[in-house]
């Protein structure tokens, strides 16, 4: 509840209303489905969360009934929060619904708030995406994705923390396993003997391979060839370790975890 001016505010016994067929939230029926990811920062001392939710009656833009602002519109000066992905008018968003559709093309702005020289974490508090979606938080000033389903996000900022603009949250849908998908056909793999990333398969354009290990660090970057149909990387000054594989062109993506050892 809020108001702009002093007054009270009734919940009287004469409102309620009972019944067998309905929840009363307008739009939601047995088969709605609402899943929800919860994003933490925290310090030693405190932790802050922010909400999102995915389900078929939301958009990118503002949703009434579904998003919600921070209260008194404007994050404190220690707070984790989104703004709108589309249709932005720079609300701070306590909570954001958003649809399933293009997950991967989504990119929500991210805002945190705290202190300079003070270590933060960034963690995954809930989740009840489905498994084959992956979270990453994207550091534009470092240049960084880190896998939030993997690992926490863990920086000591040298300067205060108090704008949007530099932090982004985004998501990998792993491959399908649908007959006939280009994707299905293209095989990431490594071995030790050679210590090698082999990408099996045909691409449709020139592509850019990037790894990125479990930090979101990138480690490596190649071009591969769309007249090569085999492609082999040598390993031999990457750590062992779990990595991400990002393929990309214009006509394809794919990202899938590997393990080097």
């Amino acid at each position: 509840v809020a108001t702009d001016t002093n007054g009270s505010v009734a919940f009287t016994t004469s409102m309620r209303r009972t019944g067998n067929s309905d929840d009363f939230i307008s739009g939601r029926n047995a088969t709605f489905e609402n899943k929800q990811l919860k994003l933490q920062l925290s310090t030693t001392a405190e932790v802050y969360t922010t909400d999102f939710y995915f389900n078929e009656n939301s958009t990118l833009a503002l949703d009434p009934g579904y998003d919600a602002g921070i209260w008194g519109d404007t994050a404190g000066s220690f707070s984790i929060y989104s703004e709108l992905v589309d249709a932005n008018t720079g609300l701070d968003m306590a909570i954001q619904s958003l649809p399933f559709e293009n997950l991967e093309t989504m990119v929500i702005p991210l805002g945190i708030h705290s202190n300079a020289n003070e270590q933060i974490t960034v963690s995954i508090a809930e989740s009840g995406l489905p498994t084959a979606i992956d979270v990453y938080l994207e550091d534009r000033q470092n240049n960084t994705f880190t896998l939030l389903t993997a690992s926490d996000f863990v920086i000591t900022p040298g300067t205060t923390l108090d704008a949007i603009g530099r932090f982004y949250l985004r998501f990998s849908v792993e491959t399908l396993n649908t007959v006939g998908s280009e994707l299905d056909a293209i095989k990431i793999f490594t071995t030790q003997t050679p210590r090698l990333l082999t990408v099996n398969g045909q691409l449709f354009q020139d592509t850019t391979l990037k790894l990125y290990d479990v930090r979101g660090r990138l480690v490596l970057t190649e071009q591969l060839n769309e007249n090569t149909l085999n492609h082999k990387i040598d390993l031999y000054r990457l750590q062992d370790g779990v990595y991400v594989v990002e393929l990309n062109n214009a006509y394809q993506r794919k990202s899938q975890k590997v393990i080097i050892w």
